[in-house]
């Protein structure tokens, strides 16, 4: 049996969001095609055509899992730095719930919301994640 066999080729892609403001359709394109200079693409759902913002580069980084090792307090405090790092990194989450509730949504019904929108999308937007969830709610 062979072990540690290195990938020899990366297969990327991208989701976009179709910018019809009727659809809004997650349209997944390569990465080749989105390195395309001028390139065009065409929203499986209702036909509009939009041209994506090209990527010219992407850097994929094969980090090792480290062993375990070293204390219980020092995984606490890691752990700890990295719940507060994903906080951070989710604030437009925090933003678009507000928004809700501010739309008069329960507190509880805002974050079911949300995170049903984001599960869905992935849309680092808290303004368009407001959109599908409200446009989710309609049916």
């Amino acid at each position: 049996m062979y072990k540690n066999i290195e990938p020899i080729d990366t297969d990327i892609h991208v989701k976009y969001l179709c910018p019809n403001k009727k659809c809004l359709t997650i349209c997944w394109l390569s990465l080749k095609e989105t390195q395309t200079k001028n390139f065009k693409a065409i929203c499986d759902y209702c036909d509009t055509v939009f041209r994506p913002k090209r990527i010219k580069n992407v850097e994929i980084k094969f980090v090792e899992q480290e062993k375990a090792s070293g204390s219980k307090r020092n995984k606490t405090e890691e752990e700890a730095k990295e719940t507060k790092s994903k906080e951070e990194d989710y604030c437009f989450l925090k933003d678009a719930k507000n928004t809700l509730v501010k739309f008069g949504f329960r507190k509880e019904e805002a974050e079911d919301m949300i995170d049903s929108a984001y599960e869905e999308c992935k849309i680092e937007n808290a303004a368009t994640l407001v959109k599908i969830s409200l446009d989710l709610l309609r049916s």
